[in-house]
């Protein structure tokens, strides 16, 4: 999902998101560009703010999602694992110079927190008709959002998988934002600040 987020925010104006499993770029574009001394003391995100760095510089920068590019690295081994790389990534986010980038959060947190905030009045209602339309809808449009993106990369019968994202996604996001204020990430057996 993020990755389809971001070829639609390139498609308005910039890629937002890196990843350096997936990125190509020369080295003496990095040489003449790149703040890697300035963020030294916050761990992983090299990639995001080399991205927010080339930004900054006007350098030609290009997405491409097609199958036969794309780079597939292991996911996390366990849950815990997988909850810590993700505190990780919203903790270095508000550091990484990138107000573009921060203004689209933003824009998704409000989203987010307006559906759950619906959803919630539809059950206090106790209106299953409008919960179900509620949901539907939201399916219908992001299903409209990412298709290209999972259709380019030959990832069709991730779209069926939809539904499910939709209903796990508001939960996820409020027990992340809740144990971002508490829970400091491990990255490479080492506590993050």
């Amino acid at each position: 999902m993020v990755n389809s987020m971001n070829l639609i925010a390139d498609g308005f104006s910039r890629p937002v998101e890196a990843r350096g499993a997936n990125l190509l770029f020369s080295k003496t574009a990095f040489e003449e560009n790149n703040s890697f001394l300035s963020h030294l003391h916050i761990p992983s995100g090299d990639d995001q703010f080399l991205l927010a760095d080339f930004n900054r510089a006007n350098k030609e920068i290009y997405l491409h999602s097609n199958a036969q590019l794309a780079v597939t690295t292991p996911v996390p081994g366990s849950f815990s694992e997988f909850i810590s790389q993700r505190l990780r990534w919203i903790k270095k986010t508000p550091s990484v110079p990138d107000r573009f980038a921060m203004k689209l959060g933003i824009v998704q947190l409000f989203v987010t927190l307006a559906f759950i905030a619906l959803l919630i009045c539809t059950m206090l209602r106790s209106s299953s008709f409008l919960f179900i339309s509620l949901i539907a809808a939201k399916c219908f449009l992001d299903t409209l959002l990412v298709s290209p993106y999972f259709l380019r990369l030959e990832k069709q019968k991730l779209i069926s998988l939809l539904p499910l994202y939709e209903l796990i996604f508001p939960i996820y996001t409020v027990f992340l934002g809740i144990l971002a204020c508490f829970v400091k990430p491990v990255w490479k057996g080492r506590k993050t600040t």
